[in-house]
Formats: C-alpha cells, sequence, structure tokens
C-alpha cells in the first residue's frame, strides 16, 4: 500500500468515510457490530476454543467473521474492527485462491444458521505489514482521533480513555503511541515480565535493542525502570529522559514512556579501539537453509540439529517451528506434508519471536537455537537472531525464499543478507526432473476447495515455473537464464569474481554486457578490482531500466554483468522486474554486492536478490585486524554516518564478526 506515513493516511480516510456514511458517530463508543449488520456481514461467535477471529467466505460469496466467545466484551469489538480491516483492506478485493493453505471449519449447521461447506479461512496468519494494518483499523475506528485527541488534551487517563471507548488498556496505549507526539513507547507486563513493547515511529533502532534484551525478563532485573515507577522520577535511555507512568490492572502493568528531552551526544557511531560495553564480545553465527517447497529444508535443519546435541555435552541445543494447527481443520497438502520438527525431536511451536525469546533469555545454557518455518515469522525475528548470535549463540534457521506467485519472503530474505552461511537447496522438477529452485501452484487458482486431500503445490524449474505461470512457449530449460548473487563485504573478491566470468565468456566468443552504478568512483568506463590488477569495460547508468534500453541497441548477449548492486538500493522494484525481463529472454546475470552496509544492517536490495537467485556465492575477505580469512563485516574507519559513502581502502576495511562487533558501540 506504499510506505508508513501514505498506509496510515490512506486507512484514515477510509475510516472517516465509512462513520460518516453510516452514521457511526452518533453514539460512542462507536459500535463495530452495527457497520458489519449495514455490510451484510454476518458475526458467529464461537463457543469452544479457537483463535481470537477469522474472517471467512461461505460458498454464495458471503462474508463471515468468527468471534471467540468467551474473550472479554473490549478483546471481541477489537476482534470484530480487525478482521474489518482485513475486509476493507485486503479480502474485498482478492480472489478466494490468494492465500497458500485453506482451512476448512466443521461447524453444525443448526448452531449457527449456515452451511457448514465452502467456509474458506487463510491458514496462514497474514503477514505482519497486513496485520498491522487491520490493527490501524481497528484503532482508528474504534477510537476516532478526532475525538480521542480532544480527551487526551483534556487530561483523561489511560483508563478513562479505555473505558470510554470500550477498548483494552493495551489497545488503547497502543493508539496513543500513534496519536500523540507526548508518548515514546509502552511496555507491556504480564505477572512481572516484560512480554512485548510498543515503540512510536521516532524510536532508533538503537532503544529497540535496549528493550529486546529485557524481553521476558522480570522488573525486578530491570531497577532503573522499577526506581523510576516507584519513585516517581525520570529515567536515562540511550541519552534520553523519560517520565515513566505505570498502569495495572490484575497480573498486567502497562508502562507509558514520555520523552522529556534528548541529551545524544553528536557521536560517531564507531569506537576504534575498545567496545563500548566494557567486555570482550564472541559472537555466535546465523545459517540460513532457504528453496522452494519439497527441497528438504526441514530435513537438513533436523540432521544439523541431531549434529548439534551430540557434539554439546555441557550446553542446551532448543528448536523451534512455527505453527498453527488446530484441531477441527486440516491442511490442503495433508497427502504430502512438510516435515514436521516434533515428529523427531523435541520442539516448541510458536507464533511470534516473542515466544522464542521468553524460552531461552533466562538459560544461559542454550547454545544452539534451531527456527524452522522462518518465513512464516514477523520481521522482527532479524533483530533476534542477531541478538542471539550476539550473545555467543549459534541460530540456524531455515525456510522458503519466496511462495507460489514468486513474491519474496522479507523475514526469510533479510536473515539470508546477515547470515554467516546460506544454503540454497533445489528440489526436483516434478514436470522435467531438472533442479526445481520455484514452487508451483498446480491447482485451478479459483476452485482449491475441490482439491482437499491433494497436493496444490509442486516444485518446478525455472523454466517450467515460468511457462505455466505465464503460459511461455518452448519447452527447454535453456530458455530461461539464471541468476547468480555474489555478495559479501568489501574486498572479498566480489569484482573479480565478474572479472573472471567475463574472461571465460570471451573465450567462449560469447557477448556479455557489463553494467556498473554511476557512484562507484574507482574508474570511469570500468570495473575494476580494489587491487587495480583486473578490469573490464562497462556501461554506467543511473538506473535500472537504462539496462534494457543499452541492450537493445546491442546484440543479444549470453551474460550481463552488474556490479555494486547495493547503490540500486532505493530501486529494488525496477532492478527485479529487469533481472526477471532478461532471464525470461534467455539471459544469464551475474551480480556483485555488498549483503550488509557499514552497522552490520542488511542491504534490501541484497536480500530481494538472494531470494530470488538461483544461486548464491558468498564471499569472505581477510580480517585486517586478526588476520582470519573469516571477514564478513565492512568497517568504516570515518566517522561519516551516511550509508552510501563510495570508498576503498582509505575509508574501509574488512574485518571477521569478532572484530567487528568489538569495535562498534554497542548498549547491552
Amino acid at each position: 500500500m506504499g510506505n508508513s506515513g501514505e498506509v496510515d493516511d490512506s486507512i484514515a480516510k477510509l475510516v472517516q468515510s465509512l462513520i460518516s456514511k453510516y452514521d457511526l458517530n452518533k453514539q460512542l463508543p462507536i459500535s463495530p457490530e452495527k457497520l458489519c449488520d449495514d455490510l451484510g456481514i454476518k458475526i458467529v461467535y464461537m463457543p469452544y476454543k479457537c483463535t481470537a477471529g477469522r474472517i471467512a467466505m461461505n460458498k454464495n460469496g458471503a462474508f463471515i467473521i468468527f468471534v471467540k466467545e468467551s474473550d472479554p466484551l473490549p478483546r471481541k469489538r477489537f476482534t470484530i474492527g480487525h478482521e474489518l480491516g482485513h475486509f476493507f483492506l485486503h479480502e474485498k478485493n482478492r480472489p478466494p485462491s490468494h492465500h497458500a493453505k485453506v482451512l476448512l471449519i466443521r461447524l453444525r449447521a443448526s448452531s449457527v444458521g449456515i452451511s457448514p461447506i465452502g467456509l474458506q479461512i487463510p491458514s496462514q496468519k497474514e503477514d505482519a505489514e497486513q496485520e498491522a494494518e487491520a490493527d490501524k483499523f481497528a484503532a482508528y475506528l474504534l477510537m476516532p482521533e478526532w475525538e480521542i485527541s480532544k480527551d487526551v488534551s483534556a487530561g483523561m487517563t489511560l483508563r478513562q480513555l479505555a473505558q470510554k471507548y470500550n477498548v483494552s488498556e493495551e489497545a488503547t496505549a497502543r493508539r496513543l503511541i500513534g496519536i500523540s507526539d507526548m508518548y515514546t513507547c509502552a511496555l507491556f507486563f504480564k505477572q512481572g515480565n516484560l512480554r512485548n513493547f510498543w515503540p512510536s515511529l521516532m524510536v532508533e533502532p538503537e532503544m529497540k535493542r535496549y528493550f529486546l534484551q529485557y524481553l521476558g525478563k522480570n522488573i525486578t532485573d530491570w531497577p532503573e525502570l522499577k526506581e523510576a515507577l516507584e519513585k516517581r522520577k525520570q529515567m536515562l535511555i540511550t541519552n534520553i529522559l523519560f517520565n515513566c507512568m505505570g498502569y495495572t490492572e490484575g497480573g498486567q502493568l502497562i508502562v507509558m514512556l514520555n520523552a522529556q528531552n534528548i541529551a545524544r551526544k553528536d557521536e560517531s557511531l564507531v569506537e576504534l579501539h575498545s567496545c563500548k560495553s566494557g567486555r570482550h564480545i564472541s559472537p555466535g553465527t546465523i545459517e540460513v537453509v532457504c528453496g522452494p517447497m519439497f527441497a528438504g529444508k526441514s530435513t537438513e535443519l533436523l540432521r544439523r540439529f541431531k549434529r548439534e546435541i551430540i557434539a554439546k555435552s555441557e550446553s542446551e541445543t532448543i528448536a523451534f517451528q512455527w505453527s498453527t494447527y488446530q484441531e477441527g481443520a486440516f491442511d490442503l497438502n495433508d497427502d504430502i506434508p512438510p516435515v514436521d520438527l516434533s515428529t523427531f525431536v523435541d520442539v516448541w511451536s510458536v507464533t511470534k519471536t516473542k515466544d522464542i525469546m521468553l524460552k531461552i533469555r533466562d538459560n544461559p545454557k542454550i547454545k544452539v537455537i534451531v527456527i524452522d518455518n522462518v518465513h512464516q515469522f514477523d520481521p522482527d525475528l532479524l533483530d533476534a537472531c542477531q541478538l542471539l548470535a550476539l550473545e555467543g549463540k549459534k541460530v540456524m534457521v531455515a525456510g522458503l525464499d519466496q511462495n507460489h506467485n514468486g513474491t519474496t519472503y522479507q523475514t526469510t530474505a533479510m536473515l539470508m543478507a546477515i547470515a554467516d552461511k546460506v544454503d540454497k537447496l533445489s528440489a526436483v522438477c516434478g514436470s522435467c526432473g531438472k533442479d526445481a529452485t520455484r514452487t508451483a501452484l498446480t491447482v485451478p487458482a479459483n476452485d482449491l476447495l475441490s482439491y482437499l486431500n491433494k497436493s496444490i503445490y509442486a516444485p518446478r524449474c525455472k523454466a517450467c515455473y515460468y511457462r505455466e505461470l505465464e503460459q511461455l512457449e518452448g519447452n527447454n530449460a535453456h530458455e530461461i537464464g539464471s541468476l547468480t548473487v555474489v555478495c559479501g563485504p568489501m574486498f572479498s573478491g566480489k569484482s573479480r569474481e565478474l572479472t573472471n566470468r567475463y574472461d571465460e565468456e570471451r573465450i567462449a566468443r560469447r557477448r556479455v554486457g557489463v553494467f556498473k552504478p554511476k557512484q562507484d568512483a574507482r574508474s570511469d568506463r570500468y570495473i575494476v578490482t580494489h587491487d587495480g590488477r583486473n578490469r573490464i569495460p562497462a556501461d554506467v547508468i543511473d538506473t535500472p531500466k537504462q539496462i534494457l534500453k543499452v541492450l537493445e541497441e546491442k546484440e543479444k548477449p549470453h551474460l550481463v554483468l552488474i556490479d555494486e548492486m547495493q547503490f540500486f538500493n532505493d530501486h529494488i522494484a525496477d532492478m527485479t522486474k529487469v533481472i526477471n525481463s532478461l532471464n525470461k529472454d534467455g539471459i544469464n546475470v551475474v551480480v556483485a554486492t555488498l549483503d550488509q552496509d557499514f552497522l552490520g544492517k542488511p542491504w534490501e536490495i541484497a536480500a530481494q536478490l538472494m531470494a530470488m537467485a538461483d544461486e548464491i556465492i558468498k564471499r569472505r575477505g581477510v580480517c585486517i585486524n586478526c588476520g582470519s580469512k573469516n571477514a564478513t563485516k565492512s568497517f568504516r574507519r570515518s566517522s561519516n554516518k551516511a550509508r552510501f559513502l563510495p570508498g576503498g581502502a582509505d575509508v574501509y576495511e574488512a574485518i571477521c564478526s569478532e572484530c567487528f562487533y568489538n569495535r562498534v558501540e554497542i548498549k547491552f
């Protein structure tokens, strides 16, 4: 839907138009039930254990919202508002085939007055972006900004606001974070333990990491906050002073943080000689196994897990998998189910990153963490894995890199970019028997329910995948080109890999197209290695679309090389289209890119291309600090904080993770 600001504005305008059209503001609190009635959407209160809410379409095309009957009234109201958000923002204009899996809920016709046949409910949890949009819709609907802003200005407390709008205090706290500059972050404790925190957009990653370290811990382990609440004094967090206001109800404590003033110094993000934490850091590693369905990802993860169990005599290994299997529901893939790790080893089934952190934060003996189905998790899993690795733990994950429509799973992709090791597995194409790197939907998209208890997915090679998806002509795999991503830190030989590929193609007398961004200052018209020994002529471009324009004027190449891909980070969508176009035209593409920036954060374009790639080559340099051959980070010697800063050995060094994290300022 666009960036965050555009999404907020569009949702706010939509809610305002609905409130006006259906006269919902005549009486507060606003009734989401009335809106459902006006729209012809039936609400069914489920009398037995189920998820909080779902929206479904029956065989007649009518929508139904299922609500958990045992939930408190404020929770029911918010659930209805949330599902209405899905209806207006996602479900209303999408075909029933949007979801990869389907749940069939068996209901008694007499209990709800509808036929149990044809109810279609997605079994995969909506991605984080859509869930957040639905939450915003519910919050905007139940707590209109023009009304609640007046109440906040009038001095109403969190509890008074929750009672007026008949919503939970937690929902009210989150709404206040979004509409008022007064509040910076909300902390949610249950039985004394921090179970979640909700930051405003102004909160920087450094502060998020500060809160993350207390996730799952008791408030007694956070003496600064405990003292601030008890003595009603200000609290200093990452050089920012906060007022702390606590609200209790039952076993829950909500703390609202109000930023008073910013005392942040204009310092470099980098400390050249010692770690600010005051102790030496020995980081662990992150390993990613990815690929299409039926490639053996879970099996490979299980093999590594068992090997760690055998090797670790004094430490512990723990495994997690994303799971929403529920009683009364079944999967369309039951005849060829995915590997369930719990069948072979003890494993925790979770759906949120915080569930993982809660299990391991207080057990220092856990040194190896295994996580399956990472593509299902929210993107906050990225920060959690980095934090766990920073504590010296080995994190091994597996997940799909793309769905059957070719859309990238962002959580998997970003983990690939920061990982120390990436293994991209392939399956066997069900059509031609070649290596398969794609997952195809094999049944009609508009009639999934007719294929219950049958496999609806199959692995496909790239040629068969595009031929089936877009009705391309031809049956030979060579008609579709491949994508290879060469990535790593500075001075790891990425450009040298391109020059070697160029030489090989020229020996074979095949044409090569070579491109580089204008920001690359090493040479005007050449791709040049840092040592200056290798160079190849290249066309200099500003945008990805210029690649196709340049190639239109030349004879079709067999291979296209693109260097310094990170400089196209603002053109991800265009670069994706260009590479797909080249591949469909039978042209192989090899790109070289940094996978992380100078702070160890993933370049988004590198993550996107790694998820699309048929082959990934992760290069390592030589650590200039300790001499190890495991340099995976680009250390910036300059205090310049700009993310884009072209330079060579005068600005950057290749260093290993251990040396990097002991030279970068880190807050614990």
